[in-house]
């Protein structure tokens, strides 16, 4: 069954909206659903990545396991952030 299949075209809410994982009990930010491959396995298959609100560790889910937050907004989606190391290795800008 593919995401479409078992969630009709606008039954996913939008990314950065608060959401319910059914499976686990969970609230948090939905990220991101849709197609992943798994680096490990290079299978593809739907998946739904959750983060908990206000920031932390991101969960994979089932996206028929996803539900709006009667109630919830749609939150802000804050940049990622940039680490230290990857500041280095950045190419310098001609600033001219």
């Amino acid at each position: 069954m593919t995401l479409t299949e078992a969630n009709p075209a606008g039954s996913l809410p939008p990314a950065g909206t608060l959401v319910r994982d059914e499976e686990s009990g969970r609230t948090g930010v939905l990220m991101y659903a849709g197609d992943w491959q798994d680096p490990c396995t290079s299978r593809h298959h739907d998946a739904a990545f959750l983060r908990p609100v206000g920031g932390g560790v991101e969960w994979m889910t089932s996206p028929q396991a996803v539900r709006r937050v009667p109630g919830g907004s749609q939150l802000p989606l804050a940049p990622r952030r940039v680490s230290s190391m990857q500041e280095r290795e950045s190419p310098a800008r001609d600033e001219s």
